[in-house]
């Protein structure tokens, strides 16, 4: 399933108080604000790549928290042409069509914002998931 996953940490040590709760709020609050901006990434991509597009792959584009590590993950919620539209798919060897590399493209031009921005307290993995 094609997918971006984000994984944001903060490291370094906490005042006690109500500092953990606020931190833990914000925290959250970033990767709320990560999911729909990376949703939008993703839907304003295939915006320019879908050649005969019919709105419902895109209106599965979605995001998620992990509830194990509390990465954000954006998908296609598993639509079953996901793979080949992205180009991860057996059948875009057999086909003319490589894919669009739509989460991919996202992926890295994401990663190279961070890279960019450089977070000092806050660690934030960004990778394509196939």
């Amino acid at each position: 399933m094609p997918a971006v996953k984000v994984l944001i940490r903060h490291s370094g040590p906490l005042p006690d108080g109500e500092a953990r709760g606020i931190i833990k709020r914000a925290m959250s609050e970033t990767k709320r604000a990560m999911g729909e901006e990376l949703v939008r990434q993703v839907q304003l991509r295939l915006d320019s790549v879908l050649v005969n597009p019919t709105g419902y792959y895109r209106s599965q584009v979605d995001y998620g928290i992990n509830q194990g590590n509390g990465a954000v993950i954006v998908h296609d919620r598993g639509v079953i042409y996901g793979p080949w539209l992205e180009g991860d798919s057996r059948r875009n060897a057999e086909t003319r069509f490589k894919g669009y590399h739509t989460f991919r493209h996202v992926t890295q031009t994401v990663q190279g914002d961070v890279d960019r921005v450089g977070a000092t307290q806050t660690r934030v993995m960004v990778s394509q998931l196939s």
